[in-house]
């Protein structure tokens, strides 16, 4: 919902004082970083004294691709991963 306010507030501001608006979608997007993996454990658990872990990739250069390609903008994401089953899982997103 805050994203949908920004949309509609940003271009409204930038154009009040006297910014000009590209239109994004005509741009293609590259991101350079690395993928990190977090472990978080289930609950309210501390790290000491889990178990078990959720697995979530993320990482801000991989975030910034992702949500600019929910907005329709062409983007590509470089990094390089691990030949292992970690780096298959991080490319599939199979967490």
């Amino acid at each position: 919902m805050i994203s949908i306010i920004l949309l509609i507030i940003i271009p409204i501001l930038a154009t009040y004082f006297g910014f000009r608006i590209i239109n994004l979608k005509m741009k293609n997007v590259v991101t350079f970083g690395e993928i990190m993996l977090r472990l978080a454990p289930q609950g309210f658990l501390r790290f000491s004294q889990a178990n078990s872990f959720d697995v979530i990739y993320g990482g801000g250069e991989s975030n910034v691709a992702v949500s600019l390609a929910n907005y329709g903008i062409p983007v590509q994401f470089v990094t390089r991963l691990p030949k292992n089953d970690i780096g298959s899982c991080a490319q599939d997103g199979n967490a």
